[in-house]
């Protein structure tokens, strides 16, 4: 039994598809530089797809997978597009907003940005409203008022007790 399991232990890890992992070299020379400023600005806003970069800039991955989207990006820019433009035609590419490194001001990237904010906002209130009821406390200076019925009750039951 033990021998089976080393064997197929053997076999699935020796006959596994083996991945390649990436290089990143930061600050080498492999990448070409930006062809205009709406190129340089965007590089820096968008984000390598690879997974194995955790969402780098595209001015510092050195990956192919940067390469591409470098590529890309250039080609959406040359054919003389506003930023605007260029990312619409990007999301269109990528089947998403998911290769900006930060959602769009706009639209629901705009609830986005808002919602945490809201939801810190209504925690701290709620937990302000919580403090404000627990600490609470009745004055003992100020004398009870109980009707001469109640005093005879009182009266009725410590005999009782006694």
């Amino acid at each position: 039994m033990t021998s089976t399991w080393h064997l197929t232990v053997i076999l699935v890890l020796g006959l596994a598809p083996r991945t390649i992992a990436q290089v990143h070299v930061p600050g080498s020379d492999a990448i070409p530089p930006p062809k205009s400023p709406l190129e340089s600005e965007l590089r820096q806003d968008i984000g390598c797809l690879c997974g194995t970069c955790a969402h780098e800039p595209l001015t510092t991955c050195t990956c192919g997978t940067a390469d591409a989207m470098r590529h890309d990006l250039s080609a959406a820019v040359a054919a003389n597009r506003g930023r605007d433009e260029v990312i619409q035609a990007l999301t269109l590419v990528y089947g998403g907003q998911h290769f900006l490194r930060a959602p769009l001001n706009s639209g629901i990237g705009r609830l986005a940005w808002g919602l945490p904010y809201a939801c810190g906002l209504v925690g701290i209130g709620l937990i302000g409203l919580a403090t404000k009821r627990w600490t609470r406390h009745v004055s003992l200076d100020e004398p009870i008022a109980v009707t001469p019925e109640e005093l005879r009750r009182i009266d009725d039951e410590l005999l009782e007790l006694e």
